[in-house]
């Protein structure tokens, strides 16, 4: 009996140093990460209500930032993810390592592409014109690189769907609640 008793308290002093060491990390990369969804949202705000007719600078600032914050989440949901997995509480975030890494990829390949076609445009101060940029022929140049730009954006917004899908499906299958606590 005495033994039974011994080996409670020793998982109990371990789960507790285990919350222990990993609560502060955890609760800091949880709330940066709130704080970024937050950014994020009004980001998206910002995008949705100012189109880029009107309001090219504040439109693209808007998507910018989104896009940005989007990458800079789900960093911190791997970051997260691979914090509780080091102490065995969940898998390691393989999936999501791979979504994130795509959605990087789109991010900065939608940057490069873009550059490419102002660059690449007869007229810059017509790339900033809607009506060029609905009617570019593929004989103009930067046609194929704002193609690849626009591809590669749907990319990115698609993926921080997969990414929330993969969040809400390891929320869904963590067992461990208990032994996480937050500071209200």
């Amino acid at each position: 009996m005495e033994f039974y008793e011994l080996n409670i308290e020793r998982t109990t002093v371990f789960n507790r140093e285990a919350q222990t060491d990993i609560h502060h990390p955890l609760e800091r990369t949880n709330f940066h990460a709130f704080l970024v969804s937050i950014l994020v949202s009004l980001s998206t705000i910002t995008l949705a209500n100012f189109s880029n007719r009107d309001w090219l600078v504040l439109h693209t600032v808007g998507a910018v930032v989104a896009a940005t914050g989007m990458c800079v989440y789900a960093w911190s949901m791997v970051k997260m993810c691979s914090q509780l997995s080091a102490i065995g509480l969940e898998s390691k975030p393989t999936s999501l390592i791979i979504i994130s890494a795509l959605g990087n990829f789109a991010y900065f390949l939608c940057a490069a592409a873009s550059g490419a076609s102002m660059f690449l445009c007869s007229n810059r101060a017509d790339f900033f014109l809607v009506p060029f940029r609905a009617q570019w022929t593929s004989q103009q140049p930067g046609y194929w690189w704002h193609v690849l730009a626009a591809a590669s954006e749907y990319v990115l917004v698609c993926n921080f769907g997969l990414v929330l899908l993969c969040l809400a499906n390891r929320m869904r299958t963590f067992n461990s609640w208990r032994l996480i606590r937050f500071s209200v």
